[in-house]
């Protein structure tokens, strides 16, 4: 996102994105075991929805949260059923109605649905979807002409947009405490910024 950003010509720095990216993809996948067996796993897991219709698997229990968010959103796309029923629904679409097979749905119960977009939509429907979205926009609009903190908005945004979609970690206090203080930081910088241009 920084060299999109920096760069004048896109299709270029667009092009120089998807090359490094691929390159630290190659790299990691060559030299970290850690990383070639997280890849092998995710494709046996992955296999396994796909082929056995089995989703008690890490990545298939990710996958049971989209499909029990959809069943949700069937009924009650607007508003949702609230945050605080996301579990039960979960439970009862899973264990009673059977959508999809999952053997242990505690990870799930415990831990939430690794997808804070998709706890916002079963919770809140398709209103706190465009809220959540809407505020990532803002900030993401506002022009800091502090190069660095600049920088710092479109790193942490480019993070948290592609966390949130993996995990709950605006349910996490240290990556919720996180993401408010740099969001404060960005914020009262842009004000700070138009009130010495106003006084100017």
């Amino acid at each position: 996102m920084i060299i999109i950003t920096h760069v004048k010509h896109k299709i270029k720095a667009l092009f120089i994105s998807i090359i490094l990216i691929f390159t630290i993809l190659f790299t990691a996948y060559t030299f970290s075991s850690t990383f070639k067996n997280r890849i092998s796993n995710s494709i046996s897991d992955l296999n396994k929805v796909y082929v056995q219709k089995d989703f008690s698997s890490s990545w298939g229990l990710r996958l049971s949260t989209w499909v029990v968010t959809y069943n949700i959103l069937k009924d009650n796309l607007i508003f949702g059923t609230s945050i605080a029923d996301i579990q039960n629904d979960y439970l009862e679409l899973i264990t009673v109605k059977k959508i999809v097979n999952v053997e242990n749905v505690q990870a799930i119960i415990i831990g939430g649905y690794h997808n804070d977009f998709l706890e916002l939509s079963a919770g809140g429907g398709i209103i706190a979807s465009m809220l959540f979205i809407v505020c990532f926009l803002y900030l993401m609009r506002l022009k800091l002409e502090d190069e660095e903190l600049n920088n710092i908005k479109i790193i942490l945004m480019s993070i948290f947009i592609v966390a949130l979609i993996g995990d709950n970690f605006l349910r996490l206090q240290f990556t919720m405490n996180l993401f408010g203080l740099f969001t404060g930081i960005i914020i009262a910088s842009a004000r700070m910024q138009k009130i010495n241009t106003i006084s100017i």
